[in-house]
């Protein structure tokens, strides 16, 4: 998923002292494509001018998939989402399997 990023560079602390817009009534919106007739997902919420969110990313699943989209459909200007670095998961059970940081970036 690709979402427009505002024109200036915008820091996580300007960010956090922003107005973020929340919408204040929820909308509909069609996560999904249509496959024929009805819509296959909606999300009915608020939606933000953006968001943020991070986390490990490691071997990129389907609940990875379902965060990062449902972030894109709540984001109407931008999504920011950050991946964990290698040294702030040295701690982590089974870290030497994790996937290079290279790479979970990539697929994000």
């Amino acid at each position: 998923l690709q979402r427009e990023v505002p024109p200036s560079p915008l820091s996580l602390a300007s960010l956090a002292a922003a107005d973020i817009g929340a919408t204040a009534a929820p909308h509909e919106v069609e996560v999904l494509p249509r496959l024929g007739g009805e819509a296959a997902c909606t999300f009915a919420g608020a939606s933000f001018d953006f968001a943020v969110l991070g986390g490990t990313f490691d071997h990129l699943h389907s609940g990875h998939k379902v965060l990062l989209t449902v972030a894109a459909v709540v984001a109407k200007r931008g999504l920011f989402v950050g991946v964990s670095g290698d040294p702030l998961l040295e701690a982590k059970s089974d870290a030497d399997r994790l996937q290079p940081w290279g790479v979970r970036a990539q697929v994000v």
